[in-house]
């Protein structure tokens, strides 16, 4: 099949994991990548630094430079490299785009000390909300801001690209610490329009959802979300808790979060007399959103994982092999390739070239385009908005009967009185630089209007249930009728394809389906969840991706097409290292309680907050910044 990013020559300079991640992204689409090895290149040594370095490399051509960096490239990746060594780039430019990846940034005051992925959580708020009230937080110990800044990064070369070129080498600077902290917007929009800050509460537990966590069955683990005061009652009844359900204290879910000790000493018991599948079959007929919780094996071991491309074969250079995370952008005309192998190290015979960018580029890189966002939530608000902040023209549709529930679930008088729903901190920073208006889509008229809007747009983005725009007569298919070379996301939480695609899920669902949870085990060897809604953020940045790679093919061809993203699967790149050892029977670390003393002093002592994500001076008690 065709490769959406076929023809276009990536270079990557340093050994940055998320540099390397946005490489590899464009490998698995087409682009020819030549990583630069440095001469004193040590090979990876140890269970975690192989999987993880054949993770980030396949599909890659590498090679040993010793002379200067050759040009002749379309776009530059230069991971974490000195200010020497950025400068030299820059002024002998081996292609018209350098996309400058670093930890903190060139300014600030963070630019100088040195950075880790748990450092960079840690100061975008991520790691302070997970764990037991007492004692330390729990984070992950490797890989999550690694893929995070990769995406962002990924996305800003693609809009470069789109862009064209700018008659003198443009230097694109992405910060993975920033980059972070787009998965602490909810929590942060809403501590800042409620004035206080949101404390630790207990494992599993995030203000305000409830309850929103991992319960025991009587075979493994399970994940329960309950957000609306429906959900809440059918849960209850499911259990034979009808008093609980018919309480109308109950209400929302912060009321149940103020007495979570109460009601789980009701409903934890009843979980455990059952098994999983009964409690994912039960909640799936009631659209509940429950989910087992899968361990490494059981994911490596799905059949449907691996039919979509989502675990694939990756050969080391030594001839290693691993089962790993694909790519999860799931583009149905042009897909990313599945898996790949690790290259050897060759000597720099590297072939000269041109780059293909020419056309000047405009005021914003998306400037000329105009999205159609159908979406509500998290996920497909923040990928149509930084397409929005990149210049694109967005177009946000609700219905006045089915608003976006980030407006708000609470239905009582006083909250229409007061015009809360348009007061709500998260929906507001999710959907800012778009244009509003309301249609209902289960008209006549209202199809025919949206249909008109989509003749003009180029891109079209939705997070439906995959059952509801066909039922509409608004799937691709149809809206492909009005406008052939339509780029149009879908993003169902299992696959429009999946076995699970009509399940009910929030972001919080897919962290527990991904199996990430148990990466944080208790000492009872229950998984702990890492953030309130992890899928829905990460699920945001892929598709924002996805969409650049099909906005890309579609300026070369002319081509548009549809894109199927799996959100769970968008989480499974946060896993690789774990992933690639079970493949090979080995456990590898997962708590970062394992790295050394003076780092995890950095790390917790530095710990940003949700509300206002202060917190500089303290991490002088590793040592005082250094440079990098």
């Amino acid at each position: 099949m065709p490769e959406a990013l076929a023809g276009i020559r990536i270079l990557e300079c340093g050994d940055l994991p998320a540099a390397g991640y946005s490489a590899r992204l464009f490998a698995d689409f087409g682009a020819e990548v030549t990583k630069i090895i440095p001469v004193n290149h040590a090979v990876a040594d140890g269970d975690y630094a192989r999987a993880a370095e054949a993770f980030l490399n396949f599909g890659k051509r590498r090679v040993i430079a010793a002379d200067g960096v050759p040009g002749g490239f379309d776009l530059c990746f230069a991971g974490a490299l000195d200010r020497a060594a950025l400068a030299a780039l820059a002024h002998a430019p081996p292609a018209p785009v350098l996309i400058d990846v670093t930890w903190f940034g060139r300014s600030g005051p963070y630019a100088e000390f040195r950075g880790s992925d748990l450092v960079c959580r840690a100061l975008a708020g991520l790691v302070q909300p997970a764990g037991p009230v007492e004692g330390p937080p729990l984070a992950i110990a490797d890989f999550q801001a690694a893929i995070v800044g990769g995406l962002v990064a990924f996305s800003a070369a693609l809009a470069a690209l789109l862009a064209g070129a700018a008659g003198e080498t443009r230097i694109v600077e992405v910060n993975v610490q920033e980059a972070a902290i787009a998965l602490a917007e909810l929590q942060t929009a809403d501590s800042w329009m409620q004035g206080v800050r949101q404390p630790r509460i207990g494992r599993n537990r995030f203000t305000p959802t409830y309850p929103l966590g991992i319960y025991r069955a009587a075979d493994g683990w399970i994940g329960v979300t309950l957000v609306t005061p429906v959900q809440w009652a059918a849960f209850c009844r499911l259990l034979g808790l009808d008093d609980l359900a018919n309480d109308p204290a109950l209400a929302t879910g912060a009321e149940r979060l103020a007495q979570a000790a109460r009601l789980e000493a009701c409903f934890v018991p009843k979980l455990a007399e059952k098994p999983a599948a009964y409690w994912c079959a039960e909640g799936r007929a009631q659209r509940l959103p429950i989910v087992a919780v899968p361990t490494l094996e059981g994911l490596l071991a799905d059949p449907a994982l691996a039919a979509r491309g989502a675990i694939v074969p990756i050969h080391d250079a030594d001839g290693t092999y691993f089962l790993g995370p694909g790519s999860p952008l799931r583009l149905c005309a042009t897909p990313p390739r599945r898996g790949g192998r690790v290259s050897g190290i060759e000597p720099a015979t590297l072939r000269p070239g041109m780059a293909t960018t020419t056309a000047a580029h405009p005021a914003a890189p998306l400037a000329n385009m105009t999205i159609i966002d159908l979406s509500m939530g998290w996920a497909g608000p923040l990928a149509s908005r930084m397409l929005a902040d990149l210049g694109a023209e967005v177009i946000k549709v609700e219905a006045c009967r089915y608003p976006d529930w980030w407006r708000g679930v609470d239905h009582r008088p006083a909250v229409f009185a007061e015009r809360r729903h348009e007061k709500t901190g998260r929906f507001n920073a999710l959907n800012r630089n778009k244009r509003g208006i309301t249609l209902d889509l289960t008209t006549a008229e209202g199809v025919a209007l949206i249909k008109r809007l989509v003749a003009k747009a180029d891109v079209v983005i939705e997070n439906y249930a995959a059952d509801v725009l066909p039922k509409l007569g608004l799937d691709y298919a149809a809206l492909r009728a009005v406008n052939p070379s339509l780029v149009m996301l879908s993003m169902c939480a299992f696959g429009a394809d999946s076995d699970r695609r009509d399940l009910r899920a929030y972001g919080s669902t897919l962290e527990q389906a991904s199996g990430l949870p148990t990466l944080l085990p208790a000492a009872d060897a229950s998984p702990t969840m890492s953030h309130i809604a992890y899928g829905d953020a990460i699920g945001g940045l892929n598709g924002a991706s996805a969409v650049l790679v099909a906005l890309r093919h579609r300026a070369a061809t002319g081509e548009g097409q549809w894109i199927d993203l799996a959100q769970v699967e968008c989480l499974l790149p946060h896993l690789a290292p774990w992933l690639m050892g079970a493949s090979r029977g080995v456990e590898l670390p997962r708590v970062a309680t394992g790295i050394p003393c003076r780092r995890r002093m950095a790390c917790f002592a530095a710990l940003g907050t949700m509300h206002g994500l202060r917190s500089v001076s303290s991490i002088t008690r590793c040592g005082g910044p250094a440079p990098r």
